[in-house]
């Protein structure tokens, strides 16, 4: 079998790096996290996003693209905590719509996603977190994390829109298998939930052709659902 991708996709605070911890751990996997280098840029990216945006989503693109080459080269399944593509499709395209990134660097960061896309590993399939964003906005002030003390609930809003756009494109272009997970009234952390998820995540593994070839019996899910 050749090295299989999760890619774990959804807004801020929706359960992202729970669920992909519980992925990793399970089945032994690694994960590329949310970018380490890229998180050097948070605090002058929202006290300064004109100047910052544009060089801060290439930072998080790039270190993925490479974090995600080298677990492919290794031949290391592996869980993507936020899909590649949401730094450019949703984070930069946020900026660009508030004015932060002009047009002309939101095209060139389309052109970087488009050759870093055409040479990366595409996720085997997508897990798609779905929140409401109020629920993120109310948990992102309970959690212990630096970023959470820097976004503002207008932000959590929109980029919660966003996401739930870009699924419903990726829905129509069918480039990626989606399954989505309603974590609005799931705590990942129980582990009652955590075993049901990863029971439905392995019966996916262990029809992996049949995912590929569409054909997948989805009556085999309990919690995940197909988009």
């Amino acid at each position: 079998m050749s090295v299989i991708q999760i890619a774990v996709a959804g807004n801020v605070a929706s359960g992202k790096s729970t669920l992909s911890r519980a992925i990793a751990n399970y089945f032994n996997w690694i994960i590329i996290p949310e970018n380490a280098f890229g998180l050097t840029y948070l605090d002058e990216l929202f006290k300064n996003p004109t100047e910052w945006a544009f060089e801060a989503q290439i930072a998080f693109f790039v270190e993925k693209v490479i974090e995600i080459h080298q677990a492919v080269d290794k031949e290391i399944n592996h869980i993507v905590d936020r899909c590649l593509y949401e730094d450019i499709d949703i984070y930069a395209k946020y900026f660009c719509l508030n004015g932060s990134i002009s047009p002309r660097e939101q095209k060139i960061l389309n052109w970087i996603k488009e050759l870093g896309a055409y040479n990366t590993m595409s996720p085997t399939f997508l897990i798609y977190n779905k929140c409401n964003w109020e629920i993120c906005a109310e948990r992102s002030l309970h959690r212990n994390q630096y970023q959470d003390k820097i976004m503002n609930k207008k932000f959590i809003r929109d980029i919660g829109e966003l996401t739930q756009l870009w699924v419903e494109n990726l829905c129509v272009k069918k480039t990626i298998p989606i399954f989505t997970i309603d974590s609005s009234n799931i705590d990942f952390r129980d582990k009652l939930i955590e075993k049901i998820i990863l029971d439905d995540i392995k019966a996916i593994l262990e029809n992996i052709t049949k995912l590929e070839s569409n054909i997948l019996n989805t009556e085999i899910l309990r919690i995940m659902q197909v988009k």
